[in-house]
């Protein structure tokens, strides 16, 4: 009886040992859900790159991360998705551009000064340079979030309109233009001539139709992926700002991953702008044919003429944010 009792015994200790083993094997591969939030549809590039990204994460994680997205402003403009990130409600805000950001730090106004970067090339240079890192620091130590990649990417923004071709400023005089609550942004616009609006993102596609306001600006994705040639008639090429992409992602998210999954979600961040932005490049080039053959007026403008028209927004800008992210971007150039 000693001996069965010992036995016994032994064996629960043992079974212990088994199912300690077995739950805590459970709760290391507890699978851990990213929330990612962006005013995107799912048809624009940085909506595709994050479904992409999801299923590299789930099979490299064997299954215990994986993404839940949500696009199409559900969860809030850009604004609302800072500050969610920035408390820890919403994993990762998907950012294309800086104008979300001005609220807390006025100088990233930078971005929206126009002509700021010449050309697509060398936008792209000056964020590799350098100048992504020092805004992402300014960003991360302002707001308490970590900015795993400043790879992704909003590109270029171009005028649409209902009312006329916009060749030169004079053309801009007394449009009713929508724009983000962004201070540059509409000073910019000001000193062009148009009459900004500013206005949600999730507003724009029914105040179009509406006429609420006749004109917006945006990367020509964004144009297509929330069919504002349903409601505009004239696209006029300009590349007048570029808006660069941050992967946003809440101190809590950081300390709820492993160090291992941290570096492959950062990994994977980085992978997948490049992967955005090459989507990006190959939308663009097909883009503007698409525009033409829906009905679309497409002109070129007179960038000269908008660059002298704009210098105004410079010198304002100078004086109340300071020279030095200016000058940052501007030396990285050479």
């Amino acid at each position: 009886m000693k001996k069965i009792l010992k036995f016994s015994a032994a064996a629960l200790i043992l079974g212990a040992f088994i199912m300690g083993g077995i739950l805590n094997g459970a709760w290391a591969a507890e699978k851990k859900v990213i929330k990612i939030g962006s005013i995107y549809s799912e048809s624009h590039p940085a909506s595709i790159a994050i479904a992409a990204m999801n299923e590299e994460l789930k099979e490299r994680s064997g299954g215990t991360l994986e993404i839940e997205y949500y696009g199409n402003s559900v969860l809030g403009d850009d604004v609302a998705l800072v500050q969610q990130t920035s408390s820890g409600t919403l994993d990762v805000h998907l950012m294309l551009g800086f104008s979300a950001y001005n609220t807390w730090l006025p100088e990233l106004g930078i971005e929206d000064l126009p002509f700021v970067f010449p050309d697509l090339e060398t936008a792209r240079k000056v964020y590799a340079s350098g100048f992504g890192e020092r805004v992402a620091k300014l960003v991360g130590d302002t707001l308490g979030v970590r900015i795993l990649a400043v790879n992704w990417e909003g590109g270029q923004r171009h005028f649409t309109n209902n009312v006329r071709p916009i060749v030169v400023p004079a053309d801009l005089k007394g449009l009713k233009m929508r724009v983000v609550q962004n201070e540059m942004r509409l000073k910019a616009l000001e000193v062009l001539g148009a009459n900004p609006i500013p206005m949600s993102f999730s507003e724009l596609y029914t105040a179009l139709q509406q006429g609420t306001v006749d004109a917006e600006e945006n990367p020509l994705t964004v144009i297509d992926s929330s069919k504002f040639y349903e409601v505009q008639k004239y696209l006029s090429l300009c590349g007048y700002i570029y808006n660069s992409g941050f992967f946003e992602a809440s101190k809590a998210l950081m300390d709820r991953l492993t160090p291992e999954e941290g570096t492959l979600v950062t990994e994977l961040a980085v992978k997948y702008g490049d992967y955005q932005r090459k989507l990006n490049d190959e939308q663009s080039a097909v883009l503007v044919d698409r525009m033409k053959e829906i009905g679309m007026e497409v002109n070129e403008v007179d960038i000269p003429a908008f660059m002298e028209a704009v210098k105004p927004a410079y010198d304002y800008y100078r004086e109340n944010y300071g020279g030095e992210l200016l000058d940052l971007a501007l030396s990285l150039q050479n």
